[in-house]
């Protein structure tokens, strides 16, 4: 048994590449990363009474490298941030925006109306909008006196 020393105050990026290591020595050698690189958009996922309202951030992606699909109440963000050009007279010092294909998926608690979705995008945060349907909506019961 080999005893791993803890710090509880490594940063994900570190966790992340302890979990690689771990998998390619289980695995063997594995090219994850080199073979097509993935990484997930922070979210934030709103409720109000009428809609569910998802914001992502994705700067530096066109609205075009962008598919939003909804299967089975599953809401689907994908696509592609292209790499930029390295001009070889350049020194990078630390490159840490991730580039490549993205990949993010939300299962909705109720239905919504798929054809009153909106999505926009303003600023590299896109805004998708979706309407409850009726029956998923809050009603208020009376209550009948005798």
């Amino acid at each position: 048994m080999t005893l791993v020393r803890w710090f509880p105050r490594r940063d994900l990026l570190t966790i992340q590449n302890e979990m690689n290591r771990l998998f390619e020595n289980f695995f063997g050698s594995s090219k994850f990363d080199e073979a097509e690189p993935m990484w997930s958009p922070r979210m934030d996922v709103i409720e109000s009474k009428d809609d569910y309202i998802v914001k992502a951030d994705i700067p530096g992606v066109r609205k075009e490298d962008v598919k939003i699909t909804l299967n089975e109440n599953v809401l689907t963000v994908q696509g592609e941030r292209a790499e930029e050009v390295k001009k070889d007279s350049d020194t990078y010092h630390l490159i840490e925006r991730r580039v490549g294909k993205f990949s993010r998926s939300l299962t909705l608690p109720t239905n919504v109306v798929v054809e009153k979705i909106k999505a926009k995008f303003n600023d590299g945060v896109l805004t998708i909008t979706l309407p409850k349907a009726e029956e998923a909506k809050p009603r208020e019961i009376s209550i009948e006196s005798n």
